[in-house]
């Protein structure tokens, strides 16, 4: 069966649930899970007292600039949401000197540390160059 023949089948099946204005695309989806991840991780990080009020939203807002550019840049979208939350918060607790290990980050996010080490892999190799 076609691309084209496929997507009009999915399209008249939604039509026929109701539901068209109530789905979300999948990149939409996986932003808003993994802002929600970064939100989640730096309030981790302020309970346990190893981020200020400030810090916490500066790191947040920061670790969203970085995902945007890495998105922009061509972020694989088979890249788990922890892991892209995961790349961008090590980039700006580094750039912002703050005091939380890459560890902690790994186990904000449900990882160990070799997976821990591939997403900050790619997230650096995206940004090396970004001016953000």
């Amino acid at each position: 069966m076609s691309r084209e023949k496929l997507a009009d089948a999915e399209e008249r099946i939604i039509k026929s649930f109701g539901v068209q204005d109530s789905i979300v695309p999948l990149p939409d989806l996986v932003s808003q899970l993994t802002k929600r991840q970064i939100e989640s991780m730096a309030e981790g990080f302020a309970e346990r007292g190893l981020v200020s009020s400030n810090e916490r939203e500066e790191l947040v807002r920061r670790s969203y600039d970085y995902l945007d550019s890495a998105v922009e840049r061509g972020l694989s979208p088979k890249m788990s949401y922890r892991g892209r939350a995961a790349g961008v918060m090590l980039k700006a607790v580094r750039e912002l000197g703050l005091q939380v290990s890459k560890m902690d980050i790994a186990r904000a996010a449900g990882f160990d540390k070799r997976s821990m080490a591939t997403n900050t892999d790619i997230i650096d190799a995206l940004l090396k160059d970004s001016s953000t």
